[in-house]
């Protein structure tokens, strides 16, 4: 995000926290809670490990690996960042310096995804990108549930996996290979 006037005149400061938020979203499927309260120590410079807290008051520990693009941008923005918060939190608010709470960054992320033309989508769109690109690659539902974090008995997973006619080749060609090497 670049800082700029909008039509109103008011200048919007520039946001790269929300651009970096994005992006983990997009390439990590962990939601806003969980991205919002990051430390730099969970980064190990390929992924974050991130402990969620499920339902029944289990936890479960996932490292959630970054894109090529992902690492540089967090590399980049961390490199960048003369003071990490004294919280520790990876993302912070540009203008005071503090976590971001969750109101205020989706209301910043609105005021960002208007200002450069994206409508009807919202930051949990980015949380459901993840899992359903790597569902339509042929990923199974417990190598899913494994990235995202899902409990694998989850509804959510026939939200996410649309089976198109790709994924019902892939399972065919599983079918038919069952039991055979790459040596046959």
């Amino acid at each position: 995000m670049t800082s700029g006037k909008v039509a109103q005149g008011n200048a919007y400061p520039a946001r790269p926290s929300i651009a970096i938020a994005d992006k983990i979203a997009y390439d990590t499927s962990l939601p806003r809670p969980d991205i919002l309260v990051l430390k730099v120590e969970q980064w190990d410079g390929e992924g974050w490990t991130v402990r969620q807290k499920k339902k029944r008051g289990e936890h479960l520990e996932l490292w959630q690996p970054m894109s090529p693009e992902g690492v540089q941008m967090v590399n980049g923005y961390l490199k960048g960042r003369e003071i990490v918060s004294m919280s520790g939190h990876v993302l912070t608010n540009e203008q005071t310096g503090k976590p971001w709470n969750e109101e205020f960054f989706t209301r910043n992320f609105a005021q960002a995804r208007k200002r450069v033309g994206i409508k009807g989508r919202t930051f949990h769109d980015l949380r459901r990108t993840a899992p359903t690109e790597i569902g339509n690659r042929g990923a199974t539902n417990a190598e899913i549930v494994k990235f995202s974090g899902h409990n694998i008995n989850s509804p959510v997973l026939k939200t996410y996996v649309q089976p198109d006619r790709e994924a019902a080749k892939r399972g065919a060609e599983k079918r038919s290979n069952k039991g055979k090497t790459s040596d046959d």
